[in-house]
């Protein structure tokens, strides 16, 4: 079986999945304005996000990363990017602050650093 040319064949090929995720076992992607949503079968669930590179980087499977997660692999041709016309959906992500009459200034600082980092495609 080659590789998949959309995100629908995913369910057919053995995935790997960072256990512990939320949705870990629904991959999201888009496509201009199509979505899809594709239960995958996984063949491995590691914990961690290097033990899930280093098994797809030994051939064990498909697994879902970033860029910035696995750029260093894509770059030096370890790993092969599957499904280039398709993104990843967009994921929510929420700063949690403690409660008080105001935030450090450091604090506001990486935050609003991380969020113009992460809104960046």
């Amino acid at each position: 079986m080659g590789p998949p040319a959309d995100p629908v064949e995913l369910a057919r090929h053995a995935c790997i999945i960072q256990h512990g995720l939320s949705g870990c076992e629904s991959w999201r992607f888009t496509h201009g304005q199509t979505g899809a949503a594709v239960a995958v079968s996984a063949k491995l669930s590691i914990n961690s996000a290097p033990g899930v590179l280093a098994a797809a980087v030994a051939g064990m499977g498909i697994a879902l990363a970033t860029h910035i997660m696995a750029g260093e692999q894509l770059g030096t041709g370890q790993l092969p990017q599957l499904l280039e016309a398709w993104q990843l959906a967009l994921a929510e992500v929420h700063a949690i602050f403690p409660a008080g009459p105001q935030l450090l200034a450091k604090v506001m600082a990486i935050v609003d650093h991380l969020g113009e980092a992460l809104s960046k495609p």
